[in-house]
């Protein structure tokens, strides 16, 4: 079979999320021959559906000598078969709008007759949750507003990327997204963002702060529209939040129908206990009412969603961790329990390993390539090789119903994106080295270099550039204000489990000279053209920021002695933003405008500021 020229491809009374496939194909086409693809009721590559492939999201790919049929067991069947196809015979990166990288150019497709068919995946749902997205809200800034008492996310996404970030997901054999923090679906631009997922053929979530997709925020929103200024009480008012539950479960669904999932809990504001805000609850009793929440919350599912059993899971982060471990969560066989990592270790936490199965209950896990603030945030810092390890243990357990994964703002994260995926869709055929070495080819040392040159501080947790940013920021505060090195070793120990502080500052340095020999060897590689954009922000821009958190760090951590050195972490720190301007290149100009959750810029004001008003 060879295709050359404009390609014809038949995708007639489908779906619209296999519509939007189709497309995808035909610009696909258009990078490799130079001509777009174009939909047609007659052509070379025919789409269809056919419920007798079987298995849900089952496809099928039959290459004949004249023509080619890509089969869907179902809507999602039919899209990852055509990704499949763009991704196995043309050469395009499932992650290619994020990577940058287009596919090899060519005047001629030789593709030779074969079939190709799917395998189940090892994960029932597979997705991203786009949190701490505070690049994506102000990449483009002509977009909507969000209503929100929070200094991040003042702009909601544009609903072009968020169908980007729909795309990429399905490419790399996703089903499930959430689409945004603290997605208010009351507000029309939100909803759109809910919308985009749900019209690609995406099964659509919620935070685990927003149980039937209410956060405290969207909460004191409903009812500010309806004229009344009230605060989430659900010990003491506790028909005016079910009311909140109630109205947005039925939007929810209105939108999604089907392909919503729901989120069952009880959290405090901005992602705390639920202690920490709602008056009458407590550390001992928060078990009790989370308990009564997930039961008010279920019955409102069945009021308002028709399926037999709606897919509902509660997801035990932080304290719903601690709790569960202790015994105080009774949560309802039809709801899925899904286990959560510690973010800055990426590691499971204890619960994961306590908690005896129930053979009626599904179990799955939520897992952190990206995380802040004590990770990966504006650099990439997950090693495949531990995210495979974490990913074994879930299916050890059993726990393979469900997986989502913290992807931040997706770019900064394409090889842990990529290696989360993997696991989700074939755990047992995948290589953390085979990956390096395919994601990198004769860069993939230097990847290596990168992900080993992090200072380890306890056994499984190392200093990613998120706990740097924390240290420096913590750290000028207590040497402007004029405190020891005293208070500053106790919170090393406590936030990070350090045992020596003091040896920190040496580590910091080495660190930074392996960073900085990562830049110097990137500047005489012997990169392809096609991918030296890519490269450029997603290893030197990332080795650079990574070496000017370190010598920042270890600048702050030396003027508790002299405040002097506090000039050198200036420097670093203009230093960062100063060079991070070369991953703004083409379509990425203005990446950093949204930068308010390590705020580099903000960051560096605070030490001149602080040193200026203290001379």
């Amino acid at each position: 079979m060879q295709l050359t020229g404009k390609v014809h491809i038949v995708c007639c009374d489908l779906p619209q999320a296999v519509a939007l496939a189709a497309a995808d194909l035909a610009n696909d086409l258009h990078h490799v021959l130079g001509v777009p693809g174009q939909l047609s009721s007659e052509g070379a590559i025919r789409i269809a559906l056919d419920p007798a492939l079987g298995d849900a999201e089952a496809w099928r790919i039959d290459v004949q000598e004249d023509r080619i049929a890509i089969t869907g067991s179902d809507t999602l069947g039919a899209v990852f078969g055509i990704y499949q196809f763009a991704e196995r015979m043309l050469g395009v990166d499932p992650l290619w709008y994020w990577k940058d990288v287009l596919p090899e150019p060519r005047e001629v497709i030789e593709l030779a007759p074969q079939i190709i068919t799917s395998t189940p995946a090892t994960f029932r749902f597979r997705g991203w949750f786009v949190n701490d997205e505070d690049l994506l809200t102000e990449w483009r800034t002509d977009t909507g507003d969000r209503f929100i008492r929070y200094p991040f996310y003042a702009k909601v996404v544009h609903p072009q990327i968020i169908d980007r970030v729909c795309e990429a997901l399905l490419r790399t054999g996703g089903n499930m997204i959430i689409p945004a923090s603290f997605c208010d679906i009351m507000n029309p631009p939100e909803a759109t963002l809910v919308e985009q997922c749900v019209k690609r053929g995406l099964y659509v979530t919620q935070h685990h702060i927003e149980a039937l997709g209410v956060s405290h925020f969207g909460f004191e929103n409903y009812w500010q529209a309806r004229g009344e200024d009230r605060t989430f009480e659900y010990f003491t008012e506790p028909d005016k939040v079910r009311e909140c539950w109630h109205a947005h479960a039925a939007r929810w669904w209105e939108i999604a129908g089907e392909q919503v999932i729901w989120q069952l809990g009880l959290r405090g504001k901005g992602d705390r206990p639920a202690w920490h805000h709602i008056e009458g609850i407590t550390e001992e009793n928060a078990g009790d009412f989370i308990n009564q929440a997930m039961r008010d919350q279920l019955d409102i599912i069945r009021q308002i969603d028709t399926r037999p059993t709606p897919p509902a899971t509660t997801t035990l982060w932080l304290e719903g961790a601690k709790l569960m471990a202790q015994g105080a969560l009774s949560i309802p066989d039809e709801v899925a329990v899904i286990f959560a990592d510690h973010g800055p270790t990426e590691t499971m936490q204890a619960d994961f390993d306590q908690t005896p199965r129930d053979p009626h209950t599904n179990y799955g896990a939520y897992y952190h390539v990206a995380f802040w603030s004590r990770g990966p945030h504006l650099t990439q810092g997950t090693r495949p090789a531990k995210l495979k390890r974490e990913f074994d243990r879930m299916a050890a357990k059993g726990d393979t119903h469900y997986a989502i994964v913290n992807v931040a703002n997706v770019r900064e994260h394409v090889l842990g994106i990529e290696a989360a995926m993997a696991c989700m869709n074939d755990l047992e055929n995948y290589d953390p080295d085979r990956h390096i070495n395919h994601f990198a080819g004769k860069l993939a040392p230097l990847y290596r270099d990168l992900l080993d040159a992090f200072v380890d501080v306890t056994s499984d947790g190392y200093l990613k550039d998120g706990c740097l940013w924390e240290m420096i920021r913590y750290g000028s505060k207590m040497v402007i204000k004029g405190d020891t090195f005293s208070p500053f070793e106790k919170y090393c120990r406590e936030a990070y489990g350090m045992d020596d502080p003091s040896s920190l500052p040496a580590k910091l340095d080495e660190s930074a000279e392996q960073f900085d020999a990562i830049v110097q060897a990137f500047d005489h590689a012997d990169i392809p053209q096609r991918e030296q954009g890519f490269r450029m922000a997603n290893l030197k821009v990332q080795a650079i920021i990574l070496r000017g958190f370190s010598r920042a760090t270890a600048a702050v951590m030396r003027a508790f002695d002299d405040r002097s050195v506090l000039d050198q972490a200036i420097a670093e720190l203009e230093h960062i933003l100063q060079l991070r301007t070369t991953a703004e290149y083409g379509k990425w100009e203005h990446w950093y405008r949204g930068d308010r959750k390590e705020d580099v810029a903000g960051v560096l004001q605070l030490i001149i500021q602080s040193q200026e008003s203290s001379v």
